[in-house]
This record gives structure tokens, C-alpha cells and sequence, in this order.
């Protein structure tokens, strides 16, 4: 089992497409989800700081199979965003 590998421009422009993937090597496959921490952005002196308040699920009209896309980025969407796997528990009998 290796950790999960996120690729994608994790920078982009207002306007912009997000498209950013999150893969791993695992059988069952795995059930990857996607979380955003919001960003509370304090400036002082001229330069920013950003600290994550808040979380949220993504909605599941955001992503599948491991990719996650915004088509159209505003302000609104910056953030931190977290690529969770959950692997499925075999049970055997």
C-alpha cells in the first residue's frame, strides 16, 4: 500500500479550471473523498497570513473517482484541500 499522490496545478486564477486527482494503489479500491478548509485571511504590515477555520465535504457533483474539478474558480473557492482514502475492511469467514 503506498500514500496517496495528488497531481494537478494547485494554483490557479480567478476564472480558471481547478483539476486536481488523488490516487493510490489498493484492492478493494479505496473510497476517496474530498474536504476544503476554509481560509481566513489576517493581513499585517503587508503580508498575509492565512489560517484554516473551518471544513467542509465537497460536493459530490465536485469530484468522482478521485478527481475534483472546479470549472469556473472565484475568491470564494481557496482554500485547503484534503484528499481522505478510506480502504475497505475485508472481512473473511
Amino acid at each position: 500500500l503506498r500514500k496517496p499522490q495528488i497531481s494537478g496545478r494547485t494554483t490557479v486564477k480567478e476564472g480558471d479550471v481547478l483539476n486536481l486527482t488523488c490516487s493510490t494503489d489498493s484492492f478493494p479500491p479505496a473510497v476517496i473523498e474530498w474536504t476544503k478548509f476554509k481560509t481566513k485571511t489576517n493581513l499585517q504590515r503587508s503580508n498575509s497570513r492565512k489560517s484554516y477555520n473551518s471544513s467542509e465535504n465537497i460536493p459530490k457533483g465536485k469530484h468522482r473517482n478521485g478527481s475534483f474539478f472546479i470549472y469556473n474558480v472565484t475568491a470564494e473557492d481557496a482554500g485547503l484541500y484534503i484528499c481522505t482514502v478510506k480502504h475497505p475492511i475485508l472481512r473473511l469467514k
